[in-house]
């Protein structure tokens, strides 16, 4: 049981892909921007490996019918996405359309980092749950669940500065969108970037439940192990 919990590459994911065909990042000289930031973390995510759970003490609550937790799981992580899924899919907040430049952003400015504060409360509980359901399923499971406690705990504040500053990269495109539209019916091209900001928080709300994913794949991979 040594693999690592592998996610896709930074460069690959859907939310740097947005952000660079917006042109609102650099796709090739990632020296300083937002996409080498994010990679960072996830590389950091990335470093928790099964192998390191082989430390654990022998000693642990156990689970009675640990195979039974599969369908809670998932259930819960279903749950968790499909409410953040609704919120992010509500209709965005009325704007003025006089469109001034120094404030048109802003109640989409407030509207992502709401979006952002709800992901961070329901992943926070989402993943302690999971933690607490593992933890007696095996040591190495409980090894698991406490490093990603520790992760957490040491990564939290360097995520949500990370994640916040993508509503400030969205505001680029905005204001070249309201630039370059001046004169058109203003409706028709914020739909179009309401829709954007959207896609943006669907692939934000992707990247930030790998844990969660990583845990239970871990789950999973221990049920098969077991059964091999």
């Amino acid at each position: 049981m040594t693999r690592t919990l592998a996610r896709a590459p930074i460069y690959r994911s859907s939310l740097t892909r947005l952000l660079v065909d917006l042109d609102v990042v650099d796709g090739t000289d990632a020296s300083a921007d937002f996409a080498e930031k994010l990679g960072a973390w996830l590389d950091f995510r990335n470093a928790i490996t099964l192998h390191g759970v082989h430390s654990a003490s022998a000693s642990h609550r156990r689970t009675r019918q640990p195979e039974a937790l599969q369908e809670v799981l998932q259930a819960e992580l279903a749950r968790r996405r499909s409410v953040l899924t609704a919120s992010i899919q509500l209709p965005l907040p009325g704007l003025d359309l006089s469109l001034k430049p120094a404030t048109a952003y802003e109640p989409y400015r407030r509207h992502h980092l709401a979006r952002q504060r709800e992901m961070e409360l329901q992943l926070r509980q989402l993943r302690s749950k999971i933690r607490g359901l593992l933890s007696g399923v095996s040591p190495g499971l409980q090894k698991l669940a406490a490093l990603d406690a520790a992760f957490e705990h040491m990564l939290s504040e360097r995520e949500s500065k990370l994640f916040s500053t993508v509503p400030a990269l969205l505001e680029k495109h905005f204001k070249q969108l309201l630039k370059e539209h001046a004169q058109d019916d203003p409706p028709h091209w914020l739909r179009a970037f309401g829709a954007t900001l959207q896609s943006a928080l669907l692939s934000e709300l992707d990247v930030r439940l790998q844990p969660a994913m990583g845990l239970i794949e871990a789950y999973n991979d221990e049920m098969k192990n077991r059964h091999e």
